[in-house]
């Protein structure tokens, strides 16, 4: 599985972000194009860095759709309360390897911004 990834983490990329603010909720959603990479190898979350001392927010963002084809497109969606501007979160894929930390045990990160 390790392997699996390291071979196809450089072909990951973005596509398209939205975010809306509607009823007291940061509402994201994020294409993510995986090729042909099994998307439960991944993780792939809403973060925001830690004010006045708090730890950083991470939100696991949920795969709402796959669009299939060559690049095996998905959609994640994750929905925070409104505390924060949504311009402090961004978005970003980790492996999905239980036991292991991250950053800590693998670098492996990439980020939407």
């Amino acid at each position: 599985m390790l392997n699996l990834l390291e071979q196809k983490w450089d072909s990951l990329h973005f596509g398209w972000l939205k975010d809306e603010s509607v009823k007291g909720a940061h509402i994201f959603e994020v294409q993510v194009c995986l090729n042909d990479l099994d998307p439960d190898l991944v993780q792939v979350e809403l973060f925001a860095d830690g004010i006045n001392g708090e730890l950083p927010s991470i939100q696991m963002m949920i795969r709402i759709a796959i669009a299939g084809g060559p690049e095996n497109f998905c959609v994640y969606r994750a929905s925070v309360t409104i505390v924060r501007p949504a311009s402090d979160y961004t978005v970003r894929i980790i492996p999905c390897l239980p036991g292991v930390l991250v950053p800590l045990e693998t670098s492996r990160i990439l980020w939407q911004q």
